[in-house]
């Protein structure tokens, strides 16, 4: 029904009251009866006669009217309260678990072809149809609950090397541009996506968002699918992950991922040294026999990096060189070490657990033994 319809049914019925209600057709005839009468004792000069409707109109006309109240107007207030609106926008908000009562009006001789008389002698075999062919069809959402606060994300499985880090090589599309990782949690469908923020650093404020997608249907599972290009600008190594609602509301999990420094295709992957040229050595590597050594490349890191040799001879203190028996510079790293005659090849790297740069040769020649000298 219309709202503005509802209403003028309203206020009719409202208006109609004021005419049809016993209480009101007997306040208004002891009014008249009394303001009359109040009138005619003017006119016939009989003072005690005058006297009896002055207190009838002043005592007992007041008594009815507060006595036995109107109730027709708040009902109606009531009603009108709880059913109509004059906006079109207008809901009923029902708690969960419970009712609220709502009510409109309905022309009757629509239905029934029959006046307001007619109704009240119909019997009832005939309220009893129109009872079975009445029919309510109410259209909307009544309870919506607000799944939302409670969604969040309590696991996320990534596809990872064999170091645990994240492995972005490993594509979830045909053009290699999306890195898919394994969501579990609870209402994942009012997750819109997650996100990525350095777990270490607050002051690392580059993130990464994923698309979230539920997975048949199951609010409980779904996935996350991350641009590997910004994948790739993420320059930490340890990641928390938080939930995103659709209204932008963030959350945060227990779940974390580690992408690197050693994740293959990550930006703390591209910080692996790397080597260029050969070793330079001053004076020639002679066995057993300190020399120093110096290597040109890019991405060393000033306060982890460290070269390690490999070869036979070595030993733990000449062929491991931490970064205290370094100088490293943006481009160089150079140091000293003593060694057997033999071949080794040296590589760099950042820090203890880090991927070790290219390896380049380098050779100790074995000490000369001097000639005799001819007398």
């Amino acid at each position: 029904m219309n709202a503005g319809r509802e209403h003028i049914l309203a206020r009719g019925l409202q208006s109609n009251t004021n005419w049809s209600s016993p209480r009101n057709i007997a306040v208004t005839l002891a009014s008249s009866i009394a303001g009359l009468g109040v009138a005619a004792s003017s006119l016939t000069g009989g003072l005690a006669l005058r006297n009896a409707f002055s207190v009838f109109s002043g005592t007992a006309v007041p008594l009815l009217q507060a006595g036995v109240p109107d109730l027709s107007i708040a009902q109606l207030r009531l009603l009108d309260d709880m059913a109509f609106s004059s906006s079109s926008v207008y809901k009923i908000v029902v708690p969960k678990g419970q009712a609220v009562p709502f009510v409109a009006f309905v022309p009757l001789r629509i239905y029934v072809q029959k006046t307001g008389k007619e109704f009240k002698k119909a019997d009832s075999a005939f309220l009893n149809t129109l009872a079975r062919r009445t029919f309510v069809v109410v259209s909307g959402k009544y309870l919506v609950e607000d799944t939302a606060a409670s969604a969040s994300v309590t696991s996320i499985n990534c596809p990872t090397a064999t170091d645990g880090t994240l492995d972005l090589t490993k594509t979830s599309d045909a053009g290699a541009t999306l890195f898919a990782c394994s969501l579990v949690g609870t209402s994942l469908g009012d997750i819109a996506k997650v996100r990525l923020k350095n777990a270490k650093e607050s002051g690392d404020v580059v993130t990464v968002d994923g698309v979230v997608t539920v997975q048949g249907g199951d609010p409980t599972k779904g996935s996350a699918a991350f641009p590997i290009d910004q994948l790739k600008k993420l320059k930490g190594t340890q990641y928390a992950v938080f939930s995103v609602t659709a209204k932008g509301q963030e959350k945060a999990s227990a779940a974390s991922i580690t992408l690197g420094p050693n994740a293959a295709g990550s930006a703390a992957a591209s910080t692996t040294p790397a080597l260029t040229g050969a070793v330079k050595i001053d004076p020639p590597a002679t066995a057993d026999t300190e020399f120093q050594f110096s290597v040109s490349g890019s991405n060393f890191d000033p306060k982890t990096a460290q070269a390690t040799i490999t070869g036979e001879g070595c030993t733990a203190d000449a062929c491991t060189l931490a970064t205290g028996k370094l100088t490293i510079a943006a481009a160089e790293v150079s140091g000293a070490t003593k060694l057997p005659a033999g071949s080794y090849q040296l590589a760099v790297q950042n820090g203890a657990n880090g991927t070790p740069s290219n390896a380049l040769p380098i050779t100790v020649k074995a000490a000369q033994t001097p000639k005799p000298v001819k007398k």
